[in-house]
C-alpha cells in the first residue's frame, strides 16, 4: 500500500503506512530501506540516511540500503562517499546491473571515464537485454 502512495506522489500517506509497519515490527530492515527511498525522493537526505543506516544496522547484507545511501550522497554531489557505498552494495550483490550503472555515473561525474566504462561494461555483461546499457556505454566514447 505504501508503494502505491509513493508512486502517486502522496508521500505522507506512504510514510504513515511505513511507520505503522515499523510499529508492528521495528526490526524490519526492508521498511527502513523503503522509508529511506521515500525520504530521498523528497530531497530529505538526512532523514533518508538515518533510515538507510538503520536498515544496514539491522541487516548488514542489505545491498539496496547501501545503494540507497550511495544515491543520497550522489544526489548531494558527495561522490567519494557515493562510490564507497555503491561498491559496498556490489560486494554484497555483484549481479545488480543497476548498481554498476549508478557507480559508473558517479565516476563520470568525477571525470573518471575509464573507470566508468569498466562499470558500464559490467552492467552490460549482467544484463544484455537492456538497451539502455548499450546507450550508456556509448556515452563513454562520445
Amino acid at each position: 500500500m505504501a508503494y502505491c502512495f509513493k508512486e502517486s506522489d502522496t508521500y505522507k500517506e506512504a510514510e504513515a503506512y511505513l511507520k505503522k509497519a515499523l510499529k508492528i515490527n521495528p526490526d524490519n530492515d526492508g521498511v527502513y530501506r523503503d522509508l529511506g527511498f521515500l525520504f530521498k525522493e523528497q530531497g530529505k537526505y538526512k532523514e533518508a540516511e538515518v533510515c538507510f543506516n538503520k536498515a544496514i544496522d539491522i541487516d548488514p547484507k542489505n545491498d539496496l540500503a547501501y545503494s540507497g545511501l550511495a544515491s543520497c550522497f550522489k544526489d548531494q554531489n558527495e561522490l567519494e562517499s557515493a562510490i564507497k557505498y555503491f561498491q559496498k552494495a556490489l560486494e554484497i550483490n555483484p549481479e545488480n546491473d543497476e548498481i554498476y550503472r549508478e557507480l559508473a555515473y558517479s565516476c563520470v561525474e568525477q571525470g573518471k571515464y575509464i573507470e566508468s566504462e569498466k562499470y558500464f561494461q559490467k552492467a552490460l555483461e549482467i544484463n544484455q537485454d537492456d538497451e539502455w546499457n548499450y546507450i550508456r556505454l556509448a556515452y563513454c566514447f562520445t
